[in-house]
């Protein structure tokens, strides 16, 4: 597997990923690697979570806002499989429970975290399994296999298809 940096003046350099930044720390398969806005998150095939990247909204989880050069094990307190991962400002995972954790700032909330925290949204799944999460700016989008659409974060441009009050 390699893992692809942008070097310099947007041109791509491959790097073999054993020998980039994991520091031999992932050992197992990955099961989903994400590219935040400045930062990357993996989570391998045991629900094992490394990020690394810049860290200044809290977005790889490390429970402090320091920029981390290479990857680091995330704890995250979440002992159920990792079934979705979405990432951008922040980062956010799904797990088989439905339970939603996130990282990071999304504005409109009060998250402006650097650990991972588990949203009190979760109640609006009890019945209604997660299907897939995607991620914008400040603001994400959950549909449920029922095919009900849900939208939190910021709205100030009406990025949540909430008609905008000027």
């Amino acid at each position: 597997m390699e893992l692809f940096k942008l070097a310099q003046h947007a041109t791509i350099e491959s790097i073999p990923l054993k020998e980039s930044t994991t520091n031999n720390l992932i050992k197992d398969s990955i099961k989903f690697i994400k590219v935040g806005v400045y930062h990357l998150v993996v989570v391998t095939v045991n629900n094992e979570i490394y990020a690394f990247g810049r860290n200044n909204e809290g977005q790889l989880g490390t429970g402090h806002f320091r920029d981390k050069k290479e990857f680091t094990k995330i704890t995250t307190g979440n002992e159920y499989n990792i079934t979705h991962l979405e990432c951008c400002f922040s980062t956010i995972f799904v797990n088989e429970m439905n339970e939603i954790y996130i990282s990071g700032y999304l504005n409109g909330s009060d998250l402006n975290k650097n650990s991972f925290v588990k949203t009190d949204t979760n109640n609006n799944f009890v019945d209604d399994k997660i299907k897939f999460v995607r991620v914008g700016g400040l603001h994400y989008f959950i549909v449920t296999e029922n095919n009900n659409l849900y939208a939190y974060g910021t709205n100030n441009l009406g990025q949540l298809g909430l008609q905008k009050e000027f």
